[in-house]
């Protein structure tokens, strides 16, 4: 609810006015503003954040899902510097791994994207979003089997997966 997020946003400002190096506080309140479509906001506040605590994966990961965001080709091969970032700092951090292949993903490099889902999973086997967005590249690669499978397995881990399944059975 946006009323909700400004309101938390409000609150991570008093706390930043109180201890400005909360590194919680700068993330959070990025998050909020990513979720109210604020992105210029939201990669100034990680920004600031980064001045504070200069190698944090979380706000590499973070200020990279918000270029991504703003949804241009230049944003989102921009994205890719701060999830390699991320993982130079902990080559093990699957959400790192895991945005990488979405952006990789929306620039059609479908191969490397794989790799990157490959890599996520490699690292936490349960994160089911990985599985589906292989599903995805399957897809788009006619290789419905192999979608089916990775879709199956989101299920397996409690993702609702009816909309893919909708969409592989609309195409036949």
């Amino acid at each position: 609810d946006k009323g909700e997020f400004e309101k938390a946003i409000s609150d991570f400002n008093e706390v930043l006015k109180l201890n400005p190096s909360d590194i919680e506080s700068y993330i959070d309140k990025g998050i909020c503003l990513r979720n109210l479509k604020r992105y210029d906001e939201a990669i100034e506040t990680y920004n600031l954040g980064h001045k504070v605590h200069p190698n944090t994966t979380e706000l590499y990961v973070n200020l990279g899902i918000a270029i991504s965001h703003q949804g241009n080709p230049e944003s989102i091969s921009k994205s890719l510097d701060y999830f390699d970032k991320a993982l130079q700092i902990d080559e093990n951090n699957y959400y790192a791994t895991y945005n990488k292949g979405i952006s990789l993903y929306q620039m059609d490099r479908f191969d490397e994207a794989l790799d990157s889902f490959n890599t996520t999973i490699e690292i936490n086997p349960d994160y089911a979003f990985a599985y589906i967005y292989k599903g995805h590249i399957y897809l788009e690669q006619n290789q419905k089997e192999l979608a089916v499978q990775n879709y199956l397995k989101a299920k397996e881990l409690g993702e609702n997966i009816d909309d893919y399944i909708n969409e592989l059975n609309e195409e036949k």
